[in-house]
């Protein structure tokens, strides 16, 4: 029957042939109908339908064709018996093997009237089908032979392959490269490029090429032959797939390919194995022995006692060195005790044991951490020679240094943010288990400052080991910490005693962006510096800035940062700050209560200052000296040497004077390796012929000293000092000092010792004195006659312990030199009134300038333009802050007193510092009628000219309205007034020791009993008020007491200032003006405005009607000839409302 199946499967006739490829499904159906005859008659009808899934073979569709075929069979009768039959089949054909590809024919069988499939061509693989190309093929070539014999016992049989790919259809494929395990039952060592072969090693081979490899074979445990050990490369998948069918993959041609190799390795005369130490050993100095254990003991077994077994030697290497065996040190070989050439030995020798086992020391000593190998030798004689044994090589560490640090711990930069660790990592693993154990022996947190002890919590993994603190950040935040570690092993036990890392936390949300801020600044100007905050973190924070000096003024001070946000902070030191250095630090405190995560702390910023004196102008500018001028120069390298002691100040300077002109100007320098010089050229149109003398500029100490003791002619080109040897130039203790004088009366003093006392010495610096300028002190005076050009009088000379009154026609000034008063220096007080002079260099308060004196209640301070009360209980009490040169003083003393002036040296440091003020150059120079302070110059215009009257009266004044005793609020101002003109005025002032506001007025006049009249300024109303009172001007007397004070009563409103409205819609420009202003309108509607112009009295001074257009108007207002310059306010009326502006009219 199968040979009719095959008849029939050759001889049939393809209807029609598919080809497909991987991927692509094809369906078919076939129907067979046939009509035939029978004796019987038959009735039969198959409708059952029958799922097959075939796999056509032999001739048909290969292995990894799937057809699937239904077959129906259908039958019917007829009357004459004849019989129609049909069959139809359906089929599959696909494959999902990539790029395979078939062509098959499509016959019927003649019997069974089914479909026939022939493969006619095609590619196939995994697995491959006949009557198509292998898209596989593999072969495997050996290069340099399949045998090796005498291979060292220790040494590996080398052979070489060439991997090829032979593929039918030219395609890259990846196959598989091993060892036959059934071909090697002795278990050789077999490796292909040092990777062991018992597992499959993939190698993709391009298409006509080869891939070289080097096999190796090593000895196995016991034999020393192994033959026929199949290499073999092929495809994995045939593999597997003659393995599932019970086939044999070496019998498919191209697609298995082996080669079989032998190796024959020399057999020792002796074996010998290595018991001790085992593999991979390791040695460290053990906690429980002395010593420093370096001695390694290698136990070794397995020798015989052949005669022709000569000797056992031990041996290492380093693990990564050039691969030389060394022998051990010191005893190193052991004979064998049968060895047949032992009588020739020559000197001493050891022998092995003869048990079979025996020792050997292997000494380290000196030897480096690091990887080893040692293995054991066995050296043969005679024909043996050649065939020394080998035991397995012994691998090993030797570790005896500690764990050390990889780097360094963390935080690494020695900071600690938020988001870091405190951790150390070693080089080597940590015996963690042992280390956790430990507890706070192992580890410590500390405080650097106190010294004590901070919880942590603390975890080891591996090699590193971090500790975390338990701390509230705030309380540790700017602070430094030491983290400790003790005992630390290694996984061998190597000790590392001791580490440790200091670190600073800084891990507060806010921070400064500066570590520090300096601020420069002379001393009667305010200035200020700016710095910045940010929130570093991830919430809004709040913040408040803490321990701010007195001496500096912060804004903001209080506020909340967003995250990231970066906000300024000003810091203002104003004009009353002494001269000097300051430091101190300032605190951004943390507003840690918002946010139970804000880490919080306070963050401190260090603050310095740096308050000098202004020097005089041509100190202050010398790069603005202007040198065109002159034709000629020469040059000078000097040193100052001011009072004995050499600058070391680059802020000192040195100017060059020829007849009192400058003539050049340097400040000190610094040069490496030099110190400190100045290098000066001096100017001059004279080729020689002029002199130059010298003022030397103390910045320290806010001195010019003249009359310096060098001087020397001018020469052109000349050079004056070198730069080995500079010329030295000496102040000679003479000071120079320069006193401002006003048109009319001027109160001064002169606080040196004059070089020449004399009343004409004295006053000769005056440039021009008229006929008749007076100078007087207490009982005497001299008056300028310009017949004469002298001074004529009973007052002879100028003493520093006096006031002076001087008047004058001009402006003028008065430059005197002298020396410092000795800080002794004491000045007599009399009963009654005395003319003082002020003999500090510096202000000081009234309170601390007159600490000498014992004064009663109502003594008496005042100077041109204030004074101050003395109480018993509340101290000096008055408009009179501050005493400073070159003020003269008026004192008024119940008893008879001295006055010693503080010695200044005592307020350079402490609590008194504050009190002391050194007055730069211009503001020695200058009396308080040049630096009229805020408290006494009038908001309103009553100010007053102190210069033109000889006397002056004081008063101490609160001012009463409805009932209420004492009105007087910030702001409010009482003017003193004879016949409308103003003779005074002072704001209100606070006396915080009385809790009350109280005016200290000064009156002017040059005659006694003047009427005076008051009026008071309300400024919160903006209204002034005639006032009932009034009294006669008396010379230096005091109206009222701090403890009784004057009462005004209000009495008539004399000037009302109405709110100004509508602001926008009216403004006067300039303002103040001179000659003329605009008053800019803008006016609803076309109009005729009344615009009424009243002084602070409320007298109209002039009235105005212009018409205006809608919109913007620009009005002139020149005031008249008979209108005289002060404040004015214009009332502007138009249809809708009334508008007001104040205006200042001056010359």
């Amino acid at each position: 029957m199968l040979k009719n199946d095959s008849i029939r499967t050759a001889t049939a006739k393809p209807l029609k042939n598919i080809s497909f490829d991987a991927g692509v499904t094809y369906e078919y159906s076939e129907t067979i109908d046939s009509l035939f005859s029978e004796t019987e008659a038959t009735n039969t009808n198959i409708n059952g339908s029958y799922d097959y899934s075939l796999i056509i073979k032999g001739n048909g569709a290969g292995g990894g064709v799937v057809l699937k075929a239904k077959i129906e069979s259908i039958s019917s009768n007829s009357k004459d018996n004849n019989n129609e039959k049909g069959v139809t089949t359906g089929y599959v054909l696909k494959d999902d093997d990539v790029l395979d590809a078939f062509s098959v024919d499509i016959a019927i069988d003649s019997t069974y009237k089914t479909p026939i499939f022939k493969v006619v061509a095609g590619q196939s693989s995994c697995p491959w089908e006949p009557g198509t190309a292998k898209r596989e093929g593999v072969l495997l070539t050996s290069v340099d032979g399949p045998v090796r014999t005498d291979v060292p016992a220790n040494e590996p049989a080398v052979y070489r392959f060439l991997l090829g790919n032979i593929s039918a259809t030219n395609e890259s494929r990846s196959y598989a490269f091993k060892a036959g395990p059934k071909s090697n039952p002795d278990g050789a060592k077999i490796s292909c490029n040092g990777a062991p072969m018992n597992q499959i090693q993939w190698y993709t081979i391009p298409w006509g090429t080869t891939i070289p490899v080097t096999v190796t074979v090593e000895r196995g445990p016991v034999e020393y032959s192994y033959d026929s050990l199949a290499i073999e490369l092929y495809s994995a998948c045939e593999e597997q797939r003659e393995n599932e069918i019970g086939g044999l993959p070496d019998s498919t041609v191209n697609i298995y390919s082996a080669v079989y190799v032998s190796a024959f390795f020399i057999r020792p005369c002796s074996e010998v194995v290595i018991n001790e130490p085992e593999q991979n050993f390791v040695m460290f100095p053990d906690p429980l022995t002395a010593g420093p254990d370096v001695i390694k003991k290698v136990v070794v077994s397995g020798y015989n006692t052949d005669p022709k077994f000569k000797s056992m030697s031990l041996q290492y290497r380093r693990s990564n060195g050039d691969g030389t065996w060394i022998s051990f040190p010191d005893l190193w070989e052991k004979y064998n005790p049968k060895w047949e050439g032992r009588a020739g030995i020559v000197g001493p020798y050891d022998t092995l044991s003869h048990r079979n086992y025996d020792f050997f020391d292997w000494n380290t000593l000196g030897f480096d951490d690091g990887d080893y190998e040692i293995r054991a030798v066995t050296n043969c004689s005679g024909d043996a020679s050649d065939k020394p044994g080998y035991s397995d090589i012994i691998k090993g560490r030797i570790d005896r240094s500690p764990p050390a640090l990889l780097g360094v711990p963390q935080p690494s930069d020695g900071v600690y943010h938020v988001g870091d660790e405190i951790s150390f990592t070693f080089n080597q693993n940590i015996n963690c288990q042992k280390f956790m154990q430990s507890l706070i022996l192992g580890s410590t947190l500390i405080d650097v400052a106190t010294d004590s002890v901070i919880g942590i919590t603390r975890s080891c993994v591996d090699n590193k080991i971090v500790l975390t603190p338990d701390f509230e950040n705030s309380e540790f935040e700017n602070k430094i910490l030491r983290a400790e570690l003790h005992n630390v092993e290694d996984l061998v036990g190597n000790i590392n005693m001791y580490e440790q890392w200091e670190f600073y936390v800084d891990r507060n949300e806010l921070a400064w962006l500066t570590d520090s801020i300096l601020l420069t600044k002379y001393d009667d100007e305010t200035k200020s510096i700016t710095t910045k905050i940010q929130n570093r973190g991830g919430y809004p924070v709040g913040y408040t800035i803490q321990s701010v000096p007195s001496w500096i003024h912060v804004h903001p001070n209080t506020g909340t940062l967003t995250p990231n946000e970066i906000d300024e902070i000003v810091f203002t030191m104003g004009d009353l700050a002494a001269l000097g250095n300051y430091t101190d630090s300032i605190i951004l405190h943390t507003e840690t209560g918002l946010n139970p995560f804000f880490m919080g702390g306070d963050e401190v910023l260090n603050l310095s200052a740096h308050v000098i004196c202004r020097p005089p102008s041509w100190v202050v500018s010398p790069e603005n000296f202007d040198n065109d001028q002159f034709n000629f120069s020469m040059n000078m390298i000097v040193r100052l040497n001011i009072e004995g002691t050499l600058s070391l100040d680059v802020n000192d300077l040195v100017g060059a004077y020829v007849d009192g002109q400058l003539r050049g100007v340097a400040r000190v320098e610094f040069k490496q390796g030099l110190g400190y010089m100045v290098f000066l050229t001096v100017y001059s149109n004279n080729v020689v012929g002029e002199t130059v003398d010298f003022q030397i500029w103390d910045a320290s100490e806010c001195e010019l000293y003249a009359n310096i003791l060098e001087s020397f002619p001018f020469n052109d080109n000349q050079i004056i000092g070198t730069l080995g040897s500079p010329q030295v130039l000496h102040t000679s203790g003479d000071i120079l000092r320069k006193i401002y004088l006003h048109p009319g009366w001027n109160w001064i003093s002169m606080n040196l010792n004059l070089s020449d006392s004399l009343i004409n010495p004295a006053l000769s610096s005056l440039s021009s004195p008229n006929n008749g300028s007076t100078i007087k002190t207490q009982g005497s005076f001299s008056q300028y006659t310009t017949s004469i050009n002298q001074w004529v009088g009973n007052l002879l000379d100028i003493s520093p312990l006096k006031m002076y009154q001087f008047i004058g026609s001009n402006d003028d000034s008065l430059s005197v030199t002298g020396t410092q008063l000795a800080a002794n220096t004491s000045i007599p007080i009399s009963s009654g009134w005395n003319w003082i002079g002020y003999l500090p260099n510096v202000k000081l308060p009234v309170g601390v300038a007159l600490a000498s004196l014992s004064p009663t209640n109502g003594d008496i301070i005042k100077s041109q333009l204030e004074f101050a009360v003395y109480d018993a209980t509340h101290g000096w009490v008055g408009s009179l802050n501050f005493m400073k040169s070159p003020n003269g003083y008026l004192l008024k003393s119940t008893n008879t007193d001295t006055l010693w002036y503080p010695n200044i040296n005592n307020f350079t440091h402490g609590d008194n510092a504050a009190s002391r003020t050194l007055q730069n150059v211009d503001d020695k120079s200058r009396t308080d009628v040049d630096l009229i302070p805020e408290t006494v110059s009038s908001d309103i215009n009553w100010d007053v000219d102190p210069t033109k009257y000889e006397y002056n009266m004081n008063a101490i004044i609160v001012v009463a309205k409805d009932q209420v005793p004492n009105v007087l609020k910030e702001g409010d101002e009482v003017g003193v007034f004879v016949n409308n003109e103003v003779r005074g005025s002072s704001k209100a002032m606070y006396i915080p020791t009385l809790q009350s506001y109280m005016i200290f007025l000064t009156a002017y006049a040059n005659k006694e009993d003047e009427i005076m009249h008051f009026r008071f300024y309300h400024k919160e109303e903006d209204k002034v008020y005639d006032v009932k009172e009034q009294t006669p001007f008396k010379i230096n007397s005091i109206w009222g007491l701090v403890d009784n004070p004057e009462i005004l009563h209000i009495s008539t409103i004399v000037y009302t200032g109405d709110p100004e409205v509508s602001d926008s819609k009216l403004t006067v420009n300039p303002n103040p003006f001179a000659n003329s202003t605009n008053l800019n309108f803008i006016a609803d509607k076309n109009e005729t405005l009344h615009i009424t112009i009243r002084d602070i009295y409320g007298n109209v001074a002039e009235t105005l009607t212009p018409q205006v257009r809608s919109g913007l108007n620009v009005i002139e207002w020149r005031p008249l000839s008979s209108v005289s310059t002060g404040v004015y306010m214009i009332s502007l009326k138009a249809s809708d409302q009334t508008y007001v502006k104040k205006v200042i009219y001056i010359d």
